[in-house]
């Protein structure tokens, strides 16, 4: 990518979050490193408190010369930039990429910060979790839509090594041929006959996109209660990265797995 955002919140996992933004930056690319130092996660005794806050306020340069030596020590060469802030990630981070759709943003979850910087980023956006990405198959959710073939070749690109499985769970996705449906005039059947017709023309969709892209593939067409078929998948596949559109229900909050959402 010609453009990694990596966001931390915990000094003590920058290594971590670095060790893996540094494997997306092309080579003509740039690195930018944004912390945020968040209050309320922080709540902790003095003896717990990130070393660089003196009698609550930050110390912006060392936090910067640590960051800047955990490059280095990581073997990260590369053009870089920091940037450090108090509070509020989600707004620091939305006004440093602004509008821009093609950069990746590489995050440690945290409950309260993840959804709502994947909620509102219009951009890629891997979220980390105690999983390590490199073990495990990667599990595609797809859109069926023109994103999929080059969000397929793009994880391909940077995880050459990895099996990928992709799965379509129709009952996630609004049925648009009910869209233009009288309320007035639908019936229980006629409500059958559009649920059979559009899941038979999402079927086509995704055989097609397995055909094309050589992997296999799950396609869920039963209606279980709410998720649980669906996050049943996911943890029998025991996956080391789950990719999925932005557009569909919140995974991030629901699974260990560190996720990859596509806008």
């Amino acid at each position: 990518m010609k453009r990694v955002v990596a966001v931390i919140n915990d000094i003590e996992r920058a290594e971590e979050i670095l060790s893996n933004a540094k494997n997306f930056v092309a080579e003509d690319g740039v690195l930018e490193v944004l912390y945020v130092y968040e209050e309320s996660l922080f709540e902790l005794p003095e003896y717990f408190r990130p070393r660089f806050l003196k009698e609550d306020v930050i110390d912006k340069d060392e936090v910067k010369r640590e960051i800047e030596d955990t490059l280095e020590r990581i073997g990260y060469s590369g053009e870089s930039a920091v940037f450090v802030e108090i509070s509020d990630t989600v707004s620091h981070l939305i006004h440093l990429i602004k509008d821009q759709d093609d950069l990746l943003v590489i995050n440690r979850y945290h409950e309260d910060i993840s959804s709502k910087m994947i909620e509102e980023s219009n951009c890629f956006v891997l979220t980390l979790k105690n999983k390590p990405i490199e073990k495990g198959d990667i599990l595609y959710i797809a859109s069926l839509d023109n994103r999929d073939k080059n969000n397929i070749k793009l994880i391909e690109k940077f995880f050459p090594d990895a099996k990928i499985k992709l799965l379509y769970d129709f009952h996630y996705y609004t049925i648009a041929s009910a869209d233009y449906l009288d309320p007035m005039i639908s019936t229980p059947v006629m409500d059958i006959q559009i649920d059979q017709e559009a899941k038979k023309a999402k079927k086509e969709l995704f055989d097609k996109l397995v055909e094309e892209s050589g992997l296999e593939g799950e396609f869920i067409e039963e209606w279980v209660d709410e998720d649980i078929k669906l996050l049943s998948s996911i943890k029998e596949g025991d996956y080391g990265l789950v990719v999925y559109p932005k557009d569909i229900v919140n995974l991030t909050d629901k699974i260990s797995n560190p996720t990859l959402t596509y806008p």
